[in-house]
């Protein structure tokens, strides 16, 4: 199957901020064959299907011996790109991929902008990272509600484990350090994401022009703190060095709701101007093509870059340049060989404390 043939054709709104003339990628069903490959047809589940080749309980006399330890060897430089297809989300192993001796990888899990789009950034950036990209429409509300459930990003690293594990030869594969990257609409399932447990296990928050938020007076423009809160509570903890978030945004109005330049400037308001950890190199092109460069902040490993632009284009041009802006800085955080020292990322680990429940529904 062609690229083109995976793509959706979007119709035109209304809306200034919209995916309408951006690509997406349609989710291959099970047997596809997917842009670079055959397709793998293993999906999240709903629910995990009992495993039918588990070992029954054994009396005493019946006991096996105990099994000899699993000695986990490096893992091999993958020699092609692999793809795996689920509802909604395309799984991609670029080439090269390859996983730590004791079987942890980088996960990014991008949400809302076509697999043949932020796939190639992955590439550009340099990144050795799995990356699921996420897709469920338009308008921040599905991503809000569908990740309202925490178990629905248990099982993504399930299935990034299972994918990496059988079709990279990685024994024991398990995901390590995470990256939550979202354009446009995609910020809703950040949004949701980060006030759960799963945050602990979140190294890094990339929004390409998708921050947004409602006002609590629409006249007065002021935004809403409840519903910048996850937000910022990361920006203030990425101040310090030890998390990376990084903004990028247009100059797009928005009427009703926060635009992504008035959330950035909130951003920046509420964290501290001098922290403790140094800004670093955090480099990114004064021009990209379709992008012009207006301002730029560093504070630790919080990086806020402004561009030119207020059409639908240029929202667009934002996502198909994240191999040029956002995923660098992950490459540059993660280069640092830092590996997470809170709690394992993974099946199991998630509860629901807090989720908000509403937002705007950009119609990126």
């Amino acid at each position: 199957m062609s690229v083109g043939s995976m793509r959706k054709s979007s119709s035109s709104l209304t809306l200034a901020i919209t995916v309408a003339i951006c690509a997406f990628a349609r989710p291959a069903s099970p047997g596809e064959i997917g842009p670079r490959g055959p397709s793998e047809a293993v999906a999240p589940a709903a629910h995990p299907e009992p495993n039918a080749s588990a070992p029954v309980a054994r009396s005493a006399e019946e006991a096996p011996p105990p099994a000899a330890p699993v000695v986990i060897a490096p893992s091999r430089l993958l020699k092609e790109a692999v793809h795996a297809y689920g509802t909604g989300a395309v799984l991609y192993l670029p080439e090269g991929f390859h996983a730590d001796r004791d079987g942890s990888f980088d996960l990014v899990v991008h949400f809302h902008g076509g697999a043949p789009i932020v796939e190639p950034s992955l590439v550009r950036a340099g990144l050795n990272a799995a990356l699921v990209t996420v897709n469920l429409g338009i308008g921040s509300g599905v991503y809000q509600t569908t990740y309202q459930d925490p178990t629905r990003l248990e099982h993504t690293f399930a299935w990034a484990n299972a994918i990496v594990e059988k079709r990279a030869g990685v024994a024991g594969a398990h995901v390590g350090r995470l990256a939550l990257s979202a354009w446009s609409a995609g910020y809703g399932a950040v949004m949701t994401i980060l006030p759960q447990q799963h945050s602990v296990g979140v190294d890094a928050v990339l929004l390409a022009d998708g921050l947004h938020a409602g006002y609590l007076d629409a006249r007065r423009h002021t935004i809403d703190p409840l519903r910048m809160g996850p937000f910022l509570r990361f920006a203030v903890e990425a101040t310090s060095g030890t998390k990376l978030m990084g903004v990028t945004h247009s100059a797009i109005e928005t009427y009703g709701y926060a635009s992504t330049t008035e959330t950035a400037a909130y951003l920046l308001a509420h964290t501290p101007t001098d922290p403790q950890a140094p800004a670093g190199e955090a480099q990114i092109p004064g021009d990209l093509p379709g992008l012009a460069r207006t301002s730029n902040d560093d504070r630790g490993g919080l990086h806020v870059r402004g561009f030119e632009g207020v059409t639908k284009k240029d929202h667009c041009a934002h996502v198909w340049s994240l191999g040029e802006t956002l995923f660098p800085l992950l490459g540059g955080f993660w280069s640092r060989g830092e590996k997470p020292s809170a709690a394992p990322v993974g099946p199991g680990s998630a509860a629901v404390s807090g989720a908000p429940s509403s937002s705007p529904a950009s119609s990126g």
